[in-house]
């Protein structure tokens, strides 16, 4: 009798381990599912994922967890995590925890006691189909919360923490009093908001201005941004899309073209607002913005792409747009033997 007991035992404890380390194998949440422990939502080309973590990083001896999105296995010592929940309220054990999407489209993250840590603050239009209510991690790393299938009740990326995807934005918006704005970590090993943001303002119908500010409200940087021209057939095809009206409203639309690689923007730690692409490792890209000339000068300066990647790495092609000219370059350095330290781009409509 105690054998058989003990035997049940063993059973029983194998069955809970096996529910709280299975995944979910899915893209989306539907109404009454939860997430939990190490299960996680895998975007349908398997880019992304989704689930709960741990930061690592140097003095990172803290037992808090995240909700947040990554790319999927990409060969790094450390996860490369693009967005971040509850990046204020972290919470102390994942298995205990859960995010729930309710049949009223309430997105929320759980601790233990049934409290809210974080709520997306979305719902779902009583007309819509039971079937078509969903929350979804989507291909471009955008988790989505959908009511029907041709529009969005949520979206991540109206909320960004400190990354900037492909078909992104920030956003400034006067009338609705609506700011979207990029905020850094506070530490490599922290994903709390930082002392630093990125956002975007408008100073005439085809310029806008982003600024790097610190917390306390004083501009680090700033650097203009132009309605840009479509660009084809390269190895990284950047773009950024803007829409404005001045004093009032503000759209920059981060975007790439037809290509398989990785890209992102990322406001680090210290402020500075990078530009990194995927070839084999991040290779990062500081761009030497420059203040706008709004007199129109043509100054021949230049805004120089510097990279921070290894020999036989191939560089990435960079739209440079400054004032009312757009400057494209395209390189491969897959087969030399070196890498030069800079290119440079013609950037009329600049002063240093």
């Amino acid at each position: 009798m105690g054998s058989w007991m003990f035997n049940f035992d063993l059973v029983l404890l194998f069955l809970m381990s096996f529910q709280f380390h299975v995944s979910i194998e899915s893209d989306s949440i539907f109404p009454g599912q939860r997430l939990s422990g190490n299960q996680t939502l895998v975007s349908y080309g398997q880019i992304f994922e989704m689930g709960f973590f741990s930061p690592s990083g140097s003095g990172n001896n803290s037992r808090n967890y995240y909700l947040g999105i990554w790319y999927k296995g990409l060969p790094t010592p450390e996860r490369t995590v693009v967005w971040v929940a509850n990046r204020d309220h972290p919470i102390s054990d994942p298995y205990s925890s859960w995010l729930e999407l309710d049949k009223h489209g309430n997105l929320s993250l759980y601790t233990s006691t049934g409290h809210a840590v974080w709520s997306a603050n979305s719902s779902f239009s009583l007309d819509d189909p039971l079937d078509s209510k969903a929350a979804k991690l989507r291909e471009d790393g955008n988790f989505i919360i959908s009511s029907s299938f041709d529009k969005y009740d949520w979206q991540s990326f109206d909320y960004p923490t400190d990354t900037l995807l492909p078909n992104a934005y920030l956003e400034y918006d006067n009338d609705r009093g609506i700011k979207r704005v990029l905020k850094s970590w506070l530490a490599t090993s922290n994903p709390s908001t930082g002392n630093f943001s990125a956002e975007v303002t408008t100073v005439s119908v085809d310029l806008a201005e982003v600024q790097l500010l610190q917390n306390d409200g004083f501009t680090e940087s700033k650097f203009c941004i132009n309605r840009f021209h479509e660009t084809k057939d390269y190895v990284y095809d950047f773009e950024f899309h803007f829409i404005g009206y001045v004093d009032i409203y503000s759209y920059v639309l981060f975007s790439y073209g037809n290509s398989y690689n990785l890209a992102r923007y990322v406001l680090d730690g210290s402020g500075k607002l990078k530009l990194l692409g995927w070839s084999n490792e991040w290779v990062t890209i500081n761009m030497d913005h420059k203040k706008c000339d709004f007199h129109g000068r043509n100054e021949d300066t230049r805004v120089n792409a510097k990279h921070s990647g290894r020999k036989n790495a191939t560089w990435v092609v960079v739209e440079v747009a400054i004032g009312l000219t757009s400057v494209m370059e395209s390189k491969d350095y897959s087969t030399s033997s070196t890498l030069p330290s800079s290119f440079s781009f013609q950037a009329p409509y600049v002063v240093t």
